[in-house]
């Protein structure tokens, strides 16, 4: 059985904050590393290069990522064998109007729910 990093959403917002963002590629790192271990995907990007074309697009690759996130939780939802929830476009409103870092936190508590079922 593998193990997953469960995060409270007021520490991610926390460290985000106090780093003035840079947690935030962080926790995309670690967080695209778990997907992508728990569904097995290997055809996806690596957790590394997404960090950096969100770096190197100033941004503009993260609100993809964060859309595309619902949809990759959606898949981890159905191997712990739960109800797909589609956050996509909230995610997605969210990062445009520059609240990542509340994206992230309703995201995490996906996450950790999910994990607790897996």
């Amino acid at each position: 059985m593998m193990e997953h990093n469960i995060r409270s959403a007021p520490y991610i917002i926390l460290l985000w904050i106090v780093t003035c963002g840079i947690y935030g590629y962080i926790w995309i790192y670690e967080t695209s590393t778990a997907i992508r271990d728990y569904t097995g995907d290997t055809k996806s990007l690596s957790p590394g290069l997404e960090v950096l074309l969100c770096l190197v697009t100033c941004g503009l690759y993260s609100l993809y990522w964060f859309y595309n996130l619902s949809q990759r939780m959606e898949a981890c939802s159905a191997i712990a064998g739960l109800p797909p929830k589609d956050n996509s476009l909230i995610y997605l409103l969210l990062s445009v109007f520059g609240m990542s870092v509340v994206a992230a936190a309703i995201a995490q508590g996906e996450l950790n729910r999910i994990w607790e079922h897996a």
